[in-house]
């Protein structure tokens, strides 16, 4: 059964290294959790339907995989992403989960996939 995703959602922030930030290091890759400090994190849990993305606040959403683990990523553009480094999470009591969730926003390229 395919999941509902909602166009509203809560308020996340970003945790990134301040080590490899303060060294000029972007591990995303260009990845768009380098360029925002807070997305709105869209989920299929109607309590969380609250905030609409905006330019400034962009939308990620929630995925899991196959083993349950959470993660967050850009809405579906086509392309592949990898965790880039860069976590989110919230103080807001709807955040799903008590730990950080990973970002993947770093695009995964051909040249990429061919060095494996």
């Amino acid at each position: 059964m395919k999941q509902t995703i909602s166009n509203k959602g809560i308020i996340v922030n970003v945790y990134r290294c301040a080590e490899y930030i303060a060294q000029g290091h972007d591990t995303t890759n260009g990845g768009v959790s380098s360029k925002h400090d807070c997305f709105v994190l869209l989920m299929n849990d109607k309590e969380s339907q609250i905030f609409d993305p905006t330019e400034k606040i962009p939308a990620l959403v929630l995925r899991k995989t196959c083993y349950g683990t959470l993660f967050a990523t850009l809405p579906h553009d086509g392309k592949m992403y990898a965790h880039g480094g860069n976590y989110i999470k919230s103080c807001d009591s709807r955040f799903p989960c008590a730990y950080p969730i990973p970002i993947h926003d770093r695009e995964i390229t051909d040249d990429d996939t061919r060095s494996l």
